[in-house]
């Protein structure tokens, strides 16, 4: 068996790698809200502006949309809960029978291995970084600390909001605020230069994890599965509005309040007294500004519309829920079979769903398990072996 060689002496760190450099800033409590003015059109132009870079509006608008629809919530959550629940495990890389290195190389996977599995609120972190396949990008600072090595202490989370691609001179990843993080100056570190930290050349390597998944082959302004579900979501709530609309005005009791425009024969109109009687009348039934009319009995007034028809040829406001649903579960499950086999399919379906679901889960897992490997563990290795970044576990 070849010689067991000791770790090599621990190197002087950076100063700067165990400083916070990603504060929660006070601006965030403040996103940009649509509340009841969400239409197409905003969407397009938030999705426009996250392809120049800025990702702010397009994070905020998701973040809005998502917690309004139930559905597409549980779906995105099922599919992040799969990645950040998964076990997690280094393994040492597989050398040749009797390399000198053997020793040296479990020895590293074990030490890494007990670091990473100790790090507070893990699952959690993991579930941050794993919103990147939605998101198309996200973030988790890394605070280091000196203690018989140098290793990660904790990790903190970095809302997706914040990360930008602002130079249009560069693809560098920006960690860029609205205003000041700290106070009210603008010498706090997320916002000083204009652009904010640029994380992928000013930062130490292994100060940040940065998640950047491809699902489309693109850009990381334009990936994700998020952008695709922005809209379905959008429509969702078209269809809720007029859903909840159509309940509010027509599954009420209709009052009508009708005068006569006769008097001895001769045809008069209502006065304003008639008129003004009427609408007290209506007002002391409790329906007040709500569905009602005073109307002459020489007007005539129609209510037309599929749903009013009980016509089963059209697309009604359920039909159209149920659609964005399914397009929603395809999208972020690859099927509908695991969430409405019974409606969809038998128990033979719904199991070939799990699995294919369960592929994209491993592709999402491993992309991960890359980026961990990238942005932690080698860093480890190199912090406190260096010179033996090759024998640096796989995630």
């Amino acid at each position: 068996m070849a010689r067991k060689r000791p770790p090599p002496a621990v190197p002087t760190p950076l100063p700067d790698v165990s400083d916070v450099q990603a504060p929660w800033p006070i601006v965030d409590r403040y996103p940009i809200l649509q509340g009841s003015g969400v239409t197409l059109q905003y969407v397009s132009n938030a999705l426009r502006v996250c392809t120049t870079g800025y990702r702010q509006l397009f994070v905020d608008l998701f973040d809005e949309l998502i917690e309004r629809d139930a559905h597409a919530q549980a779906m995105a959550s099922r599919r992040v809960q799969a990645i950040a629940g998964a076990r997690i495990d280094l393994a040492p890389p597989q050398l040749p029978p009797d390399h000198p290195e053997t020793d040296l190389a479990r020895v590293i996977a074990d030490g890494c291995r007990a670091h990473v599995l100790a790090l507070p609120d893990l699952t959690q972190r993991l579930s941050n970084l794993a919103w990147a396949d939605l998101l198309g990008v996200a973030a988790s600072e890394v605070i280091w600390a000196q203690a018989d090595g140098f290793w990660p202490e904790r990790l903190t989370f970095v809302h997706s909001r914040r990360l930008a691609y602002p130079d249009a001179a560069s693809w560098d990843l920006h960690l860029w605020d609205q205003s000041s993080v700290t106070g009210f100056g603008w010498d706090a570190p997320t916002t000083r230069p204009g652009f904010g930290v640029n994380i992928t050349r000013d930062m130490p390597e292994g100060k940040f994890i940065v998640h950047t998944p491809q699902f489309r082959n693109d850009y990381p302004t334009r990936e994700g599965l998020g952008r695709a579900l922005l809209w379905l979501m959008a429509f969702k709530v078209l269809g809720m509005r007029q859903g909840s609309q159509f309940i509010e005005r027509f599954t009420k009791i209709l009052l009508w309040a009708t005068y006569s425009t006769k008097a001895d024969g001769n045809p008069r109109p209502a006065t304003p007294d008639d008129i003004a009687k009427a609408e007290a009348a209506l007002k002391a039934l409790g329906i007040g500004s709500l569905t009602s009319a005073v109307l002459a009995d020489a007007i005539s007034v129609k209510m037309d519309g599929p749903a009013l028809k009980g016509s089963n040829s059209t697309l009604t406001v359920e039909a159209w829920i149920d659609l964005c649903d399914a397009q929603t579960t395809k999208l972020l499950l690859g099927n509908t079979f695991t969430t409405e086999a019974g409606k969809f399919g038998s128990k033979g379906a719904g199991d070939t769903g799990k699995e294919g679901e369960l592929e994209g889960v491993r592709f999402s897992a491993g992309l991960l398990a890359q980026t961990l490997r990238r942005d932690l563990v080698l860093p480890m290795v190199d912090h406190n072996w260096p010179g033996c970044r090759h024998l640096a576990p796989t995630v």
